[in-house]
Formats: C-alpha cells, structure tokens, sequence
C-alpha cells in the first residue's frame, strides 16, 4: 500500500467513526426524548443508616472524615434522600458491616489488650497506616468496617 492510499484509508477510517459518533448521539437523543432518560431511585439516608445501625450524627461524621471524595459534607446534609451512584460509593468506602464489624474505641482496646492512650498515640505517630487522622480518631466513637480492620491490623 502505497503513502496516499494509506491516507485514504485513515481519512475513510475517522470519517464512518464519525458518522456512527453522531448516529449513536442522534439515538441517545431520541431514547432521552421519548423515554425520559434512565431514572435512577432515590435511597433514604435513614436507609443507610440503618445499613450500618449507627445515628445520623454518627453517619454525618463519617461522611465528612471518611467520603471527602465521594460526597460533600454540605450536599449530604441538604439532602433527604441519596441518588444510588451515591449510596454504592459510600458504601464501599465505609465499608461492609457484614463482612467487618464497626468497632467502637474500647472495643477496639479490648480486643488488643491495649490502652486509650497507646491507641491514640500510635495513631498521632502513624496516620498513613491506621488510615485515620488523631483529630478524626478523637472525634468519633465507632469506626466504619474498612477503618475498624485497618485499625486492629496495625494496632492488633
């Protein structure tokens, strides 16, 4: 194949690429016209609150330490119910409940045969590891799963 019909070839190429482009966006025009797009249902916070059985304070707290990614602290609070986009992010950041207890401080000491104070100074030492901050860490008293299994791997 000689250099112009290598040319040829590629300029016919992105041409009919183009054309299926604009086809498939015609298309999804059309569904969205006549259909009204894909609805997705709405979850209640009370519902993932209930998920994790910890109080509305509790689960406000960890949004805001643990999901700066994946939700705003201020959208999450105006909000009654959470699009299910949302709800599955939470939920894998924080954690399953059923494959990993959430974990309250002095559990978590009990559980190690530590103290308060050799927790909280391994985590001012180490935050990177426990994956929590010590302000975070003094500010809560249950841990999601996936905080709750850091924490008593590193400390444990």
């Amino acid at each position: 194949m000689n250099q112009s019909n290598k040319f040829l070839f590629s300029e016919t190429y992105i041409s009919i690429l183009f054309f299926l482009i604009i086809i498939w966006v015609l298309l999804l025009w059309l569904f969205q016209y006549l259909f009204g797009g894909i609805q997705f249902e709405k979850i209640p916070k009370q519902q993932l609150v209930g998920y994790y059985g910890v109080s509305k304070k509790t689960m406000g707290k960890w949004i805001k330490y643990f999901c700066k990614d994946c939700m705003n602290v201020n959208k999450y609070k105006k909000q009654r119910k959470l699009d299910l986009v949302d709800y599955f992010y939470i939920t894998a950041t924080l954690g399953n409940p059923d494959e990993f207890p959430i974990y309250t401080k002095q559990r978590i000491i009990d559980e190690c045969e530590g103290t308060y104070t050799s927790l909280r100074n391994s985590i001012d030492t180490y935050p990177d590891k426990f994956g929590i901050t010590g302000d975070t860490f003094r500010c809560l008293h249950k841990f999601p799963p996936n905080i709750s299994q850091q924490i008593i791997q590193q400390y444990g």
